[in-house]
Formats: C-alpha cells, structure tokens, sequence
C-alpha cells in the first residue's frame, strides 16, 4: 500500500485571527502494534489480511478569535461531542455548569478576560487532539511516524 497525505507537520491555516488546524495521520493497525505512516512515502508498504488502515483527516483552521466565539455556539459543539468541556475552558474560554450542559455567563466572562491578558499558546489544541486520538487508538502519535505511549504531545516534529 502506498499513500500520501499533506499537513502533518504544516497545520491548515486559520483566518481572521484563528487559530491552526490538527494535523492529519495515516496509521497502520492503530493500537499497541501501530505503525505510523509517513505523510510522502518512499515505499510501499505490506499489508496482511488482517491489517487495519486508519486515515485522521487534517482539520481545518479556525475562523477568528475563539475568545469572541459565542459561547452557546461553543456549548453547542460540546453537547454534540465535536469538542470536551476542557477543550471550551481552554480554547474559547467558555465555562460550563451542571455536568457540561449549561454556560456560566460571569465565570466565562472573568476567564476570557484572563485569557485575553495571558500569553496564549497558539499549538494549545493540539494537546487536546492528541489526548483524543490516543484514547481513540490505545497508543499516541508523533508526527515524525515514531509511536509515543502514555503521553501526549504539545509539538509536533
């Protein structure tokens, strides 16, 4: 099998102040076996009867500040699980209430303004993506194609 994919180590862009995109992955037999494949390929690689492909398309980047994102647009996205609790807090600084279901106006403001004033980390999605994917594979990703287990990544490399 040979494929290639693009943006792993150059994130899709954001616009208006938004931030990047995740990086795609190409894995082979996702799990404790994998074999991160790397985005331009040289070779070929063997696949068994057996094998399991995974694709993780790149996501796209963000459109504006997520700071200024309404924040029941945000608690939208995490009733329909596209985002966790923690990835509202710490991206768009949304607070959320009874067991994630309802905004807490006053502390979401009070934490957008802390956030506004601190030094943000523009790659602080990426530690969210990849605690994602590894509980979703049993096993992390480095973009270099090496397996990391048991921790996540902030970097890429």
């Amino acid at each position: 099998m040979t494929v290639r994919t693009d943006r792993r180590a150059h994130l899709p862009h954001g616009v208006n102040g938004g931030g990047a995109g995740s990086p795609c992955f190409n894995i082979l037999n996702p799990g404790r076996r994998q074999r991160v494949l790397p985005v331009l390929p040289m070779e070929g690689y063997a696949v068994r009867p057996g094998d399991q492909f995974c694709h993780v398309m790149a996501g796209a980047g963000g459109n504006g500040d997520p700071l200024v994102r309404d924040p029941e647009s945000v608690l939208a996205d995490v009733l329909d699980e596209r985002i966790t609790p923690g990835y509202a807090r710490e991206i768009y600084g949304v607070v959320l209430r009874m067991n994630g279901t309802i905004v807490d106006a006053i502390k979401t403001v009070a934490l957008r303004r802390k956030l506004s004033k601190s030094k943000r980390r523009p790659d602080a999605h990426l530690a969210h993506f990849h605690a994602t994917l590894t509980q979703l594979l049993g096993a992390s990703v480095a973009g270099s194609g090496h397996v990391k287990r048991g921790k996540t990544r902030r970097t890429l490399t």
